[in-house]
């Protein structure tokens, strides 16, 4: 598909090479391609499937390997290379920011064999986290020149708070070299929390990253500062702190108080034992029909068969039949 686009304004958007020359090598039929996370990218958003880093990369080994990648594209320079076959070092999986958007090169069409052990669940996190990297610059913090995103809106007490964030010159180029931080205000007082420096990525194209730590249960402004950038930029994104229903860090603790507030009832019913006792007696009748086959056995039909031998014996010893 992509030697389509070669003479085209769209080729200007490939994040690979593609030699125009050579067609592509046919391979065998019966062949699979294993792929492999490069160290540098293990701890990219778009292929997380698992829970953790470490069981996102042990995933991408066990999954069923694919059967077809394009074997005539190179990288380019500018581009990350994210997914890679074990063997040939094909490009499986590669990310570029060009202009003001992004771009993804898939190189292989065969990741629904994922779905035949695991049904739909690595399969539809896969493309879940693609839509999810492409379209989150849209729906957070965005200005001109500054793009600011959070992974969520939302964390547990404990967890570090990941932001990302995309920075382009005044002539809307990529700026790499930028010193650039994050400040944290809290919602409430206004007062400023937290100063994380924002730190390049590298092999990427003005993209920079932070985790800001220890924030206590509250709601936060985050903004940032780039020292390199003459312009001036109101991006800014918001997140919470707080006890998430799926976290292991939810507050069980339950007081009285709050109890008394969630129900009217349970001044009534302090004492557990109370509340039992306010139960009355009841009896309880079940009527049940079980039907049974009468052939529902080899052993009754034996038995049946012998029954019937015996009979057809006695009759004929006494000159019945």
């Amino acid at each position: 598909m992509p030697n389509k686009y070669l003479n085209t304004p769209v080729a200007d958007l490939f994040p690979f090479k593609l030699n125009d020359q050579e067609e592509e090598k046919k391979d065998e039929l019966d062949k699979t391609f294993p792929v492999e996370i490069l160290k540098y990218s293990q701890y990219d958003e778009i292929i997380q499937i698992g829970d953790t880093p470490e069981a996102s990369a042990e995933l991408w080994q066990k999954l069923p390997p694919l059967k077809w990648v394009r074997n005539d594209v190179k990288s380019s320079q500018a581009s990350e290379i994210l997914i890679q076959t074990v063997t040939d070092k094909l490009p499986v999986m590669v990310k570029a920011n060009v202009g003001k958007g992004k771009v993804l090169y898939l190189g292989a069409d065969t990741f629904w064999l994922w779905r035949k052990q695991a049904r739909w669940t690595y399969h539809h996190r896969f493309w879940g986290q693609i839509l999810l990297w492409a379209t989150l610059g849209r729906t957070t913090g965005s200005g001109k020149h500054v793009k600011l995103m959070s992974s969520r809106p939302a964390y547990s007490p404990g967890e570090s708070v990941t932001i990302k964030a995309r920075l382009l010159d005044e002539q809307e180029q990529p700026l790499n070299d930028a010193v650039a931080s994050a400040e944290v205000y809290s919602k409430k007082t206004g007062q400023l929390v937290k100063v994380i420096e924002l730190r390049h990525i590298e092999a990427s194209a003005g993209e920079y990253t932070a985790e800001i730590k220890e924030l206590e249960k509250g709601h936060y402004r985050i903004v940032p500062v780039v020292e390199n950038l003459e312009v001036s930029e109101e991006a800014e994104i918001n997140v919470a702190i707080r006890d998430l229903p799926t976290s292991e860090y939810v507050d069980l603790k339950m007081s009285p108080e709050t109890l008394k507030s969630l129900a009217s009832l349970y001044a009534i019913y302090f004492d557990a034992q109370a509340l039992i006792d306010t139960v009355e007696e009841f009896e309880l009748k079940k009527e049940e029909r079980i039907e049974t086959e009468i052939w529902d056995t080899f052993y009754l039909l034996i038995f049946v068969a012998i029954l019937l031998g015996l009979e057809w014996h006695f009759r004929r010893k006494n000159k019945l039949v």
